[in-house]
């Protein structure tokens, strides 16, 4: 055997291998997100314009009673306008609760919403429900004007809801808890008070939006924009600047 010495292939050390390796992957990751964010972003532009087609009615719920003077009402009228020019073929369903209010729920006529009616009260009661559930049933928007009162919302808008939350029509129970079946529907609301309530210390005593967002989802109505017009109480510049932010996020909410 000859003494001559012959160079073996040298192996890659795991050092660099484990570094190629990593390079690889990473190079994968980062491929991968490009091309998940390419099909959110279509996604997305598909859900849009799935949302723009289905837009043919629209409910449009006031519950100020104060009148000409309300900002809230004011704001709506603008969301309307504005829903309308951008999807000039939709109707529209007004109502007033703050003129024309729906009845409190009594123990007279709480059956019509929450058992088997039998009294005219009852039966009355059952078809005011019915007449309300229907308006919002054919709407695919639903714009809210919801001023503060006493922290909360007015008791004309909790009556509605009151009327419109029924068991087995707007909402259902099953083993896995309650089931919201007016899904698919999008809401604009409209918030207006006198302070500052969207942060600082006094939002610990906001009852009013996570109220509304509760009472919305409880029903399946999950894709909720909430406008505010804050610190309308602060004097006439406060006043106005507030209109104008909130008008500006109702152009940017119907875009």
């Amino acid at each position: 055997m000859s003494g001559k010495l012959y160079d073996l292939p040298r192996r890659r050390s795991g050092c660099a291998a484990g570094t190629k390796r990593r390079s690889l992957f990473r190079d994968a990751v980062a491929r991968l997100t490009a091309l998940l964010r390419q099909y959110r972003l279509l996604y997305l532009s598909y859900r849009h314009e799935q949302a723009e087609a289905a837009v043919t009615h629209i409910l449009a719920l006031n519950s100020s009673i104060a009148g000409e003077t309300s900002v809230s009402r004011a704001l709506v009228a603008e969301t309307i306008l504005r829903l309308r020019e951008k999807h000039p073929e939709a109707s529209l369903t007004l109502r007033d609760l703050g003129e024309a209010p729906v009845a409190h729920l009594t123990p007279y006529t709480v059956a019509g919403v929450r058992g088997v009616p039998a009294t005219d009260a009852e039966l009355a009661t059952q078809a005011l429900s019915d007449t309300l559930i229907a308006e919002l049933e054919q709407a695919d928007i639903l714009v809210i004007g919801a001023p503060m009162y006493n922290f909360s919302i007015p008791t004309s808008l909790r009556a509605w809801f009151d009327h419109v939350l029924r068991p087995r029509v707007t909402f259902s129970y099953s083993e896995s808890g309650p089931q919201g079946l007016m899904m698919g529907k999008r809401a604009i609301v409209v918030e207006t008070r006198g302070g500052l309530y969207s942060e600082g210390p006094s939002k610990a005593v906001d009852f009013q939006e996570p109220y509304l967002r509760q009472l919305l989802a409880f029903i399946g109505i999950t894709d909720v924009t909430f406008i505010h017009a804050e610190k309308l109480g602060f004097g006439p510049e406060a006043r106005e600047l507030a209109v104008q932010s909130a008008t500006t996020r109702i152009v940017e909410a119907v875009v």
